[in-house]
This record gives C-alpha cells, sequence and structure tokens, in this order.
C-alpha cells in the first residue's frame, strides 16, 4: 500500500522500479525512473501481457487522483476495452474537435460582409466591361453601405433591406429605390453563387441561403418608360450649341453630335469608341462584340456627317487608340457621368428643357421612323438584339445594304439640321 510520504522518500535508481498499492487499490503502481520521475500507472494484461496506462505524474497528480483514475481505469477494462486505445481515440476526438473549432472560427472570420460582398460584384461588372459598374457603385456608397456596409452577407434579413429603401423613399426618388432594390437582388444572387470554386482563393465565403431582396416587393410597381424625344427645332438649336465652348466644353459636344449622325447608338459605345475600330476606306464603324452590350458584333455604315466629326476630332487628338479619352494618361475612356454632368450644365446654361445624352438614341428612332425607315431596319441600326429564333440563331445577313440605304436616308435628313433648318414633313400626330 503507498503512502504520500513514502512515495516523496522513494529515491532514484540505476533501472525504473514500480512499488504497488495493493491492497488498497489493485492494479495502482507508481514507477520511479532513474532521472528520479514519479509516474502512476495502472497494471492490466492483453493476451496475457503486461501492459501499464500511465495516471499522471507524482506530486501533480495526488495519489488520491490516482486511486480514483485507476477504478476507472478497471472499469474500463471489465469491459473489454483497452485504456490505452481509449485514451488514443479520446485524445484523436479533442483535435477532431479542435479543428472543427478552428475551422468554423476560421470559417466565421472569412465570412464575407456586404460591403465585400459590393466590392466583388462591381469588380466583377467592370471584368466584364458592363457599364452599370458605375452607378452601382455610386448607390451602394451613398445608401447601402451606411445601413448595412458592415453586416455579413448571409445575416442580411427583409428588413435590413427596407431599412436601406425606407430613406429614399421618404426622398421621394421611388425610381432610385427601385434601382436600389434591383441591385441589391443582383449583388446577392452574386453572392449565391459565389461558391463556385473559382473563387476559393479569395478567402471570403458568403453563405447566403436566400436572397433577402428578392422577398422585399418594388417600391414603385411600374416604371414610365423614358419617354424625352427631341423635337426638330431643339435639334437645330442644340446642334450648333454643342459647338459653342462657351454652352458645352469640348469633346463632349462631339460625343452627342456622333451618337446623332451614326443613327441613335448607345451611349457608352460612343463613349469607348475607338479608331482602330474605323474602317474609313469602307465606311464603316466596326464595333466588336466584346464591347457590346449583347456580346454580338455591330456594324454601322458611316455617313459623311459623321466622317467630318471624326475628322475634326482627330485632327485635334491625343495620341492613343480611345476617341474619348477620359483621363490625361488616355489608358481608360470617358465616363458616362462626366458626360451626364456636361449635358446638364449645357441645359442649365442655356435655359433649355432638359434632356440626357440617352434621350438622343431615342429621338433618332422616333425620327426615322417619320423619315419612312421601317423599325426593324431601325432596330438593327441601332444593334438592338433580335430575340425572335429566326434571329438569334439562323439569321447570319448582316443586313449592311438595307443600313446604308436607311443612314443615307437619316443623313440626308440630318444635313437640313445641320444646316439649322428644319424639315417640311408633317408629323400627323402633332397636328392641332
Amino acid at each position: 500500500m503507498l503512502y504520500d510520504r513514502q512515495i516523496r522518500n522513494l529515491k532514484p535508481a540505476k533501472h525504473p522500479y514500480r512499488r504497488s498499492d495493493h491492497p488498497h487499490t489493485k492494479g495502482l503502481y507508481i514507477q520511479v525512473t532513474p532521472n528520479g520521475t514519479k509516474i502512476f500507472e495502472h497494471r492490466y494484461k492483453v493476451d496475457g501481457k503486461d501492459r501499464y496506462f500511465p495516471l499522471g505524474e507524482f506530486p501533480a497528480t495526488s495519489l488520491e487522483e490516482a486511486r480514483i483514475d485507476s477504478g476507472k481505469t478497471r472499469k474500463l477494462i471489465k469491459k473489454g476495452k483497452d485504456p490505452k486505445e481509449e485514451a488514443q481515440a479520446e485524445l484523436e476526438r479533442e483535435q477532431a474537435e479542435k479543428t472543427e473549432l478552428a475551422r468554423k472560427n476560421a470559417k466565421c472570420e472569412r465570412q464575407g460582409t456586404v460591403d465585400a460582398l459590393f466590392q466583388f460584384y462591381c469588380d466583377d461588372l467592370e471584368a466584364l466591361d458592363k457599364p452599370s459598374h458605375v452607378q452601382v457603385r455610386r448607390l451602394y456608397h451613398a445608401d447601402i453601405e451606411k445601413v448595412i456596409g458592415d453586416i455579413r452577407a448571409k445575416d442580411v434579413a427583409p428588413d435590413d433591406i427596407r431599412a436601406v429603401l425606407r430613406p429614399i423613399i421618404k426622398r421621394k426618388k421611388m425610381v432610385m429605390a427601385n434601382r436600389t432594390r434591383s441591385y441589391l437582388v443582383a449583388a446577392f444572387n452574386y453572392g449565391i453563387e459565389w461558391k463556385d470554386a473559382t473563387n476559393y482563393d479569395y478567402g471570403v465565403e458568403f453563405d447566403i441561403a436566400m436572397n433577402p431582396a428578392q422577398a422585399v416587393r418594388r417600391p414603385l410597381k411600374s416604371e414610365k418608360p423614358g419617354e424625352r424625344t427631341l423635337s426638330e427645332k431643339e435639334l437645330v438649336t442644340h446642334w450648333a450649341g454643342w459647338a459653342d465652348a462657351n454652352k458645352m466644353t469640348p469633346p463632349f459636344g462631339v460625343v452627342l453630335r456622333l451618337i446623332l449622325s451614326t443613327g441613335g447608338q448607345r451611349v457608352e459605345e460612343v463613349l469607348k469608341a475607338r479608331w482602330s475600330e474605323f474602317n474609313f476606306r469602307k465606311g464603316l464603324w466596326e464595333l466588336p462584340a466584346g464591347r457590346r452590350k449583347n456580346k454580338r458584333a455591330h456594324v454601322v455604315p458611316l455617313g459623311e456627317i459623321t466622317k467630318a466629326e471624326l475628322m475634326t476630332l482627330r485632327a485635334g487628338h491625343r495620341s492613343g487608340d480611345l476617341l474619348f479619352p477620359g483621363t490625361v494618361a488616355g489608358d481608360s475612356p470617358m465616363k458616362t457621368d462626366s458626360l451626364g454632368r456636361a449635358v446638364r450644365r449645357y441645359c442649365k446654361r442655356t435655359d433649355c428643357e432638359r434632356f440626357s445624352a440617352r434621350d438622343l438614341r431615342r429621338t433618332v428612332k422616333t425620327l426615322m421612323g417619320y423619315q419612312g425607315i421601317s423599325k426593324e431596319i431601325r432596330d438593327r441600326l441601332q444593334g438592338h438584339a433580335m430575340t425572335d429564333v429566326s434571329s438569334k440563331h439562323y439569321d447570319r445577313y448582316d443586313y449592311l445594304v438595307e443600313k446604308r440605304e436607311a443612314m443615307a436616308t437619316w443623313e440626308a435628313y440630318l444635313r437640313r439640321i445641320v444646316a439649322g433648318k428644319e424639315s417640311n414633313v408633317v408629323h400627323l400626330e402633332h397636328q392641332a
């Protein structure tokens, strides 16, 4: 039988030796090593051979504690379990729990906020050459960031989305509220698809189970489509006004004139135009698929008015391929925001009814109709995506002949505008 004082007085020997606690605790021993370490052990047999299971080092483990642990070990052995194997299994379980806890903690740290979600979403839009990334960033910083920017994206609820929209609705900016909700829906859908393996290296996870913005109804049930079209009289006045540096800073006026003269091409496509896209020998502007909204190549015939505008622009152009570089370095195109501000300043300076650059596309579409150009050719000239089955999958004819004819008709009409004259065509719906 062992005693505390006895254990303390045990001296090391040349070889390790053991002392038994029998008859107090059957199977309990203390081993003394040559360096004086004293270890409690429980002896048991496996296949007739002695094994010793360590219970703790004295005095960190007291004799009383060792007796209790020895009793537990004996019960385990009676159940046919090897205490060493059980201890190893327990160690592995503890390690697995630590690993899982560390994984959960790391995952928690990787959980992306709404701020991270919008940053990745906008960067992706920009990488895909989507002009909307500019407006998305602006709306995010204006109305979304301050409300839910620092919340983990997976934790955002429909009420949080309503909290974002409420101040916009109070300002009575219903269309903007609709836009904000739409961008929230798109961003959270992007986050739901984030689990794609290609995003693993970013070290960010979103784990969004449902789209919280989808559950919030649109603030404005229906939006009126854009209705502003400029009259012939306005075009006569503005064509000259856009060339007046006192009214509109160059080269913004050239952008607007090119939108008109090219048959109402998209604002972004004109702003991002490159000299290498213009084939003056063939008289064509060849827009590559990668730079277009519908990702299909588009060819626009060049009229003489367009060529003249381009030659004037070229004469005073800085080096680089972009027609309208937005920076001194010339490595990025002019921003739509810059053009929008220039148009607003022009309207204020000339005290005219407000319009936007995008209204010119609608204006051209309308006025071409008055000139007898069919809707199909107007659509093709402006590069609209033709969604019928035949056009999408089978029709590969480029309609260049019809486009040239339409452009010739439009050019003849536009010459009167350039000359400062209205046409003598009567628009029946405008009659008294």
